[in-house]
């Protein structure tokens, strides 16, 4: 059962940072979104996890509005998003 929401949260991921990449510049992208890694998703939770707090603070800051939306439109589902740091 891990492994299956593990699945879904790299699925989900991926197809949200495909749209996200034409939307950003290739520095944004390399900076802040080429680094996260999905975790899960539980409870209408994307766990995502990123090597810093600046990458965190970055996204939770400038575009988790954007990333919230993004989500929204690929799955249907309104998704909110959870950032871990891990170094």
């Amino acid at each position: 059962m891990e492994e299956i929401i593990e699945e879904n949260a790299t699925f989900l991921w991926e197809s949200c940072a495909t749209a996200i990449k034409s939307q950003v510049s290739e520095v944004v992208w390399q900076v802040t979104f080429s680094s996260v890694i999905p975790v899960e998703i539980k409870n209408d939770r994307l766990v995502l996890q990123v090597p810093s707090t600046v990458v965190r603070d970055r996204i939770e800051g400038r575009y988790k509005k954007l990333v919230s939306e993004t989500l929204s439109e690929i799955s249907d589902d309104q998704f909110n998003i959870a950032i871990n740091v891990v170094t």
